[in-house]
């Protein structure tokens, strides 16, 4: 579960809920005694929950077990339509991503995690397994290390202690000290950079949004394969293709 061990303020029941849900998404679907097997609970303890959400609509009942139901959509889709950063940045998320040819995301921060509110596909996007909703630690990839370099480096250093440095490849950075100095460098040039950092074989280039204030409010990306974005095109024309599109995102952000 994301966020370490639930604390003694936590509500038992709903951690429970909280993991099943979760599990039903990560197993793509499950029956009941797979989930308790998964988790570790009752089988009884896990019916009792699933008889709940699928009442609710939360679950449904699919194949001899349970998957996550289209109620959590409309959830979704109501919490990213809330933001004022997914309004102004869809269509310039668009056309960066018709500019660069490559796949082009926006980002924001949430609870020490980066997720993925909107992205788009150029001519020759490569497939990856970002996907608009995805929560991901932001050590590891371009549009978090952005917001990274752009909050104070106490709030930094507790989102590292609450989720630590997990490696996704072997270029991860996994050093707190490291990832730091690293942060520094992506202030003094404006933009972050992915070098395999998260996939072996995808590069991506990203630069914070932030409000009028300096607060950071999310990330601008573009992602595509190494073998198309070397680094004279990285510090070249696509890094000037996002600090752009930042620009442009602040900018009707400040006036909208």
């Amino acid at each position: 579960m994301l966020g370490g061990s639930p604390t003694a303020h936590h509500v038992k029941s709903d951690e429970t809920a909280i993991a099943i849900t979760e599990s039903l998404m990560d197993l793509e679907g499950a029956g009941v005694t797979e989930l308790a097997s998964h988790l570790g609970m009752a089988k009884s303890t896990i019916h009792d929950h699933l008889a709940t959400l699928e009442y609710h609509g939360f679950v449904v009942k699919a194949d001899g077990g349970y998957r996550l139901g289209l109620r959590f959509l409309d959830f979704g889709i109501h919490a990213r339509d809330s933001l004022d950063i997914y309004g102004v940045a869809k269509s310039k998320v668009k056309e960066l991503a018709e500019e660069s040819k490559e796949r082009a995301w926006c980002e924001v921060e949430e609870n020490g995690m980066g997720v993925f509110i909107c992205g788009a596909v150029g001519e020759r996007t490569v497939r990856t397994d970002a996907r608009i909703g995805l929560r991901m630690p932001l050590h590891c990839h371009a549009g978090g290390k952005a917001i990274l370099a752009s909050l104070p480096e106490d709030q930094v250093r507790s989102i590292i202690d609450r989720y630590g440095l997990p490696r996704r490849s072997e270029h991860t950075i996994t050093d707190e000290e490291t990832l730091m100095a690293h942060l520094e460098t992506v202030r003094e040039r404006g933009y972050a950079v992915n070098r395999e950092e998260s996939i072996p074989g995808i590069h991506a280039v990203s630069a914070p949004i932030t409000d009028t204030a300096g607060t950071v409010l999310g990330a601008v990306s573009v992602t595509g394969a190494a073998t198309r974005m070397p680094e004279s095109r990285i510090a070249g024309e696509i890094s000037e293709m996002v600090l752009a599109a930042a620009n442009e995102i602040e900018l009707n952000l400040a006036y909208a």
